[in-house]
This record gives structure tokens, C-alpha cells and sequence, in this order.
């Protein structure tokens, strides 16, 4: 009805959590006949606003049911900060829309839904501005070698959305074997990507590193920085012996993209010890492209 079309909720330096198991948080009823009929809108902006997900629910949800969906803009900025998982649902004719934007300093920490066997955010864009951070580094569960999230972005008409990154990706957290995966398509404007990685000389794997996975096309520049497990960065741990023995040699993959991708949209230069300088290069895998560090010059 037209009466529940367009609601606004803006709170600052707020916190928000339910008592509940498995509520979602912030919700957007199904009551349009169509994705064009308007959108509701969230905003939590502070840097005393936190949002956190309850165990098993959605942190953000816009609902679909067999007739109608919704659509919901949640956005943060000023240094707040969300946990948890988005989701948007579907219908027979279309998806529910869900916009999420982070602005000015804000972070969207991902933690897992632990009703889900898949650890999967679905929503229609997602957008990060001025100094704001998806973070895909937490809560990394028992027994795994690193976290494993998703974004699946997808538009009303069931085509990939887009990843806008003009800010920050971090998977860095001291350890090697975090994943994150952009279901969908990936643009950045001087974005950035933090990842750790360990390369030593005589392992045969060529080290080991945190992920980023494009399943889409990927336009625009990501400066990739590599992280030491103590957090100082532009340093890879592990030890490459030297450049005279090493030189051209490849680590591991930190990017791999499943679709379109220039060779060029992901740059870096980073150091390990006992070589020189390392440089994200690329190449060609089958249908797909990969970026890994290089030794190419003391």
C-alpha cells in the first residue's frame, strides 16, 4: 500500500542489535507491485552507530514475496559501522533491490549467518566511498584456514550488479587463507585491496595468500598492498634467497578474475626478505586471469 512506499529511518550514534536468534535487523516489507514503485531507505551514520546482526539473521533484508518485493538503500557513513550479512529476496517476475553504500570513513565488517552453509551477502550494488572499508578479514570459523564470503550482486531483471571500490577491501589479518568473491561485476576508482601473503624460495605451492575472486568483469584500477602478519605494510613474509636466483619467479595467486579483465586492473609493489622488489604481474588461465607477486628487480 501506498502508506508503507518510501519510509526514511536516519539515526546517529546509534546502536542497534535484537534479543532475537534469528530477526533480521533493518527489514523492508514486500509491498510493491513493482521494483519502480519507490525505495525505503536506512541510514546509520556516527562513529558511535553500530549495527550488529543477530546469529542467524540478516543484518539488512528486503523481502519478496510470491506477488510483490521491496526496496531498500541502507547506508553508512561517518564512521559507523554494520556486522553481519545482507540479503534480497526474489520472486517469479523479479529480484527485491537492494543498494547498500558506505561513505566518509564507514565499515561493513562481514560475520557469518551461521544458519547458512554458505557465507553469502545478496544484494544489488554495493558502493564504497572516501575512506570506507568492506572488511572480509573476521571471524574466521573453527578449524578453517580463513574466512569465506560472498556478494552476490544482482539487479532486478536477474543480470550481475556491481562492486564499486573507490575505497577499501582488506582481508589482512595476520593469516593467509581468506577468501572473499564478488558474485557479479567489479569497477574501482583508485581502489585498494589488502591482502596477506607468505612466499618463501623453496616451497613448492609458490606460498600462500588471501584471495579475491571476480566471478564478473572487472574495469578500473585496484592498488593491491600486501600485509606482513605484524600489519606493516608493502612486505610479504617469507623469504625469496635472492634476485640473481630468483628472478621471475611467481607467487601464489592473490586475484583471480572469472570473466573480462585488462592484465592492468590490478597494480602493486611490495618487498620480501633476501630479494628486491616484487610486482603484481598477470597472465592468462584458461578463460580466466590471474595477478600474483614477481620477483623483477632489487
Amino acid at each position: 500500500s501506498e502508506e508503507y512506499r518510501e519510509q526514511e529511518v536516519r539515526l546517529n550514534n546509534t546502536k542497534i542489535e535484537t534479543k532475537s536468534d534469528s530477526a533480521s535487523l533493518v527489514v523492508a516489507q514486500a509491498n510493491l507491485a513493482a521494483a519502480k514503485d519507490g525505495d525505503a531507505k536506512f541510514l546509520l551514520k556516527g562513529k558511535d552507530s553500530e549495527a550488529t546482526a543477530a546469529k542467524n539473521g540478516w543484518l539488512a533484508e528486503a523481502k519478496a514475496s510470491g506477488s510483490s518485493n521491496s526496496n531498500l538503500n541502507f547506508t553508512l557513513d561517518n564512521q559507523a559501522k554494520a556486522i553481519g550479512l545482507m540479503h534480497q529476496g526474489s520472486n517469479a517476475n523479479e529480484n527485491s533491490k537492494l543498494d547498500v553504500k558506505l561513505d566518509n570513513q564507514a565499515t561493513w565488517e562481514l560475520a557469518p549467518k551461521e544458519d547458512e552453509a554458505e557465507q553469502r551477502s545478496t544484494i544489488n550494488a554495493l558502493t564504497l566511498n572516501n575512506g570506507s572499508v568492506l572488511d572480509a578479514s573476521k571471524h574466521i570459523p573453527t578449524g578453517a584456514a580463513g574466512t569465506d564470503y560472498k556478494v552476490k550482486l544482482v539487479k532486478q531483471d536477474g543480470s550481475d550488479g556491481t562492486l564499486t571500490n573507490n575505497s577499501e577491501i582488506t582481508l589482512a589479518n595476520g593469516s593467509y587463507g581468506d577468501k572473499f568473491t564478488v558474485e557479479g561485476n567489479y569497477t574501482a576508482n583508485n581502489g585498494v585491496l589488502k591482502v596477506n601473503t607468505q612466499w618463501n624460495t623453496n616451497d613448492p605451492n609458490n606460498g600462500k595468500s588471501d584471495l579475491l575472486e571476480v566471478t564478473g568483469n572487472v574495469e578500473g584500477v585496484t592498488k593491491v598492498v600486501s600485509l606482513k602478519a605484524n600489519g606493516a605494510e608493502n612486505l610479504v613474509d617469507g623469504s625469496i634467497g635472492s634476485i640473481a636466483s630468483d628472478l621471475g619467479k611467481n607467487s601464489t595467486s592473490v586475484v583471480r578474475v572469472q570473466g573480462t579483465s585488462n592484465l592492468r586492473n590490478f597494480t602493486g609493489l611490495t618487498r620480501t626478505t633476501g630479494a628486491g622488489e616484487l610486482q603484481l604481474a598477470s597472465k592468462r588461465v584458461g578463460n580466466a586471469t590471474v595477478y600474483f607477486w614477481s620477483v623483477t628487480s632489487t
